[in-house]
Order: structure tokens, then sequence, then C-alpha cells
């Protein structure tokens, strides 16, 4: 919601639509304007559409060079999500996700302790992502664009560089680059993530890899369990190509565990001796950390969820922040998603905020 408050106030703020005699000028003016966005995850994808459809003339830099589909896990959504796709005119053309009909909690022999029934659909990154990304134009998205810096040339007018050595003109700048925001860093240097004292491991398990029995404890529930120092939970995702027959799924798993600053730490310098503070890439990941993650699961968690978490071949692991920047405005550079603020995940990190 905040970020459509942002969008509405740019185009409110560049067409001056005070009264209805304003909207036809307003219109033409917003065609004129130029929104470069940094960051071509899923706010500045969103951003991208809604502020092209206002007719801004819009450019999305990703300082990847390759494509972000892969990235990201599973997504519990709400209602909230069909009403952005409405607010940006794109409806799903299927189904979104894979419902849930109700959520359980198994103790340490396996057994549910606590049920209750809850009818929700639950989808994947890469499926919401692919969704969005298809309605930006090749010409309006660029790679392996880092933004370096922004200066102000006149009133209406920014300069942006890129460590590629491009520089360029633009009316906007909207910073949608994640918690570690480059553009954050330009114009809220002061704001700074906190880390809240725990880490999330998560992983992809192929259906077809799924014991049939454990497929079918946990098949259509989201699942909780217990353990020392935090929780797990997890549920069917769309599978390959967003694949949401049987047997051609992933089940999403997240565990959530306490850990220090200096434990963080250690979780994050990779095989190759490297720190990585910013996520570290799961194919660097110590085989000691992962071999000490999976003991604990063995002694922690119910036969169930162990079982899919020995069965994830490449466990992705983050950890957890706290962090709002000053404000969200700064002239003609706005913040949104992430690099504004952040919720922690069991509240809407990132895709769903």
């Amino acid at each position: 919601m905040r970020i459509i408050i942002i969008l509405i106030l740019i185009y409110k703020r560049s067409t001056n639509l005070g009264s209805s005699s304003y909207q036809e000028k307003g219109r033409k003016m917003a065609k004129r304007e130029i929104i470069s966005i940094i960051g071509g995850s899923m706010a500045g994808l969103f951003a991208a559409i809604s502020l092209r459809a206002q007719g801004f003339i819009v450019n999305l830099y990703e300082r990847s060079s390759s494509s972000l589909e892969s990235r990201g896990a599973g997504i519990a959504t709400h209602g909230e999500l069909k009403n952005i796709a409405k607010f940006i005119g794109k409806e799903f053309a299927g189904e979104s996700g894979i419902i849930s009909t109700e959520r359980q909690l198994l103790n340490l022999s396996g057994a549910a302790t606590h049920k209750r029934e809850i009818k929700q659909t639950m989808s994947s990154w890469g499926l919401i992502y692919r969704f969005l990304r298809k309605f930006i134009r090749e010409e309006e998205y660029h790679p392996n664009h880092k933004f370096l810096d922004v200066q102000k040339k006149n009133s209406k007018t920014l300069v942006i560089r890129f460590e590629n050595g491009k520089e360029l003109e633009t009316n906007w700048l909207i910073g949608a680059d994640g918690m570690n925001s480059t553009v954050r860093g330009c114009v809220d240097p002061i704001s700074k993530p906190t880390y809240a004292n725990y880490l999330a491991w998560r992983g992809l398990v192929k259906e077809s890899d799924i014991e049939p029995e454990v497929l079918d404890a946990l098949s259509n529930k989201m699942t909780f369990g217990i353990a020392p120092k935090g929780h797990w939970l997890g549920y069917l995702v769309a599978g390959p190509k967003d694949s949401l027959s049987v047997g051609n799924r992933y089940y999403n798993w997240i565990w959530y565990r306490g850990e220090s600053q200096t434990s963080l730490i250690r979780h994050l310098i990779g095989s190759d001796k490297k720190y990585y503070p910013n996520g570290i890439p799961h194919d660097l990941i110590k085989p000691a950390i992962i071999g000490k993650m999976h003991d604990d699961a063995r002694a922690s968690l119910a036969p169930q969820l162990n079982h899919l978490i020995q069965k994830t071949p490449n466990p992705f692991l983050q950890g957890i922040y706290d962090f709002k920047s000053s404000r969200m405005t700064f002239g003609r550079v706005v913040l949104i998603g992430d690099a504004a603020f952040t919720a922690r995940p069991h509240v809407g990190l990132g895709v769903y905020k």
C-alpha cells in the first residue's frame, strides 16, 4: 500500500492534477517525464508497469547480468496480491499458486498436535516474478547496470551513473534495489539495517523426491514445527515452469533459528574463505555449516520435516534484519520496497509487502 501511495504522489506532483481541467495537460506532461528504476525485482517491476500505464517513460536498471527468475522461494499470498494485479491492469491467466486448506503443528515424534482449517493460496517467488516480468518490454529492461550515484542537474532533471560507465539523465529516480540499496546509500546514508539475532534456512524439494507417506501427511497444508530458538514451516508451491500439477511441484520450507551476530558472520564466510555480508551464494555455504544444520534437524524436528531438509541438495541461508529509512522521498528520488523499510518474513518481507 505504501508503494501505491508513493507512486500516486509522484504522478500528482508531476502532473499538478489539482482539478479535472488539468488532467489532459497532466497526461501530456507525464509522457515527457522519464522515470529510471534501480532494481529489477518485484518492487521495480511493479513500479515500472504501473507508472508506464500512467503515461511515463520508464527504464528499469538491474545490476545482475542474468535472469532473476530462479531466485526466491515460497510466498503465502493474500487477497492483496490479486488487488495489486488489478491495480496495474494485469490479471493472472490461471491459478497463482496451490491451495492450502489447513495449518498443522507437528511435535517431535511427527504427530499433529494442533490443526486449524485455513484456506490460502501458496505461490512462489518465481511464478509471480515471471508474471510481472512478461509485461516489461525488452527496451525498458537493462541488465548489467550497477548503480553508482545520482546528482541533481536542475529542478526537473537528475544525472545517474553506473559502474559500466554509462551516464544518463532522468526526471525521477526510484530506488527499488533491496535492503542494501545503493540508491539509499546516496540519499540516506545514515539509515542502516540491524541484525534481528536470527537467520533463516530455506529449501526447495522436488515433490517426486519426497517419500509418499511424508507427502501424504504434508500435502495441501501449511505445516509448522517448533525447535529450540526458532521454528520451521513449509508448504507446496509451483514446480519447474510454474507447474501446479501433482508430482511436478516443489515443497518449500523455512527454518528460523536464533543465532548471534558472531555466529551469523561465521555462517556467511564461504568455502572460498570470503565473507558475504549481503548474502552468501548457496553453493558457497561451507559443508560443515550445512552438516551442523542437518544434525540439529535430526535432533529437534519431526521426522517428516527432517526428511525434507535431508532431501534438499542446496539450501539457502539469509540473515534477518530490521530496517526503516528516515523517509521515502528525497526530492525527485524515491525509495520503495525493501530499500525503504523491511518487515520480518512472518509479516511479509520483500515480495508480499
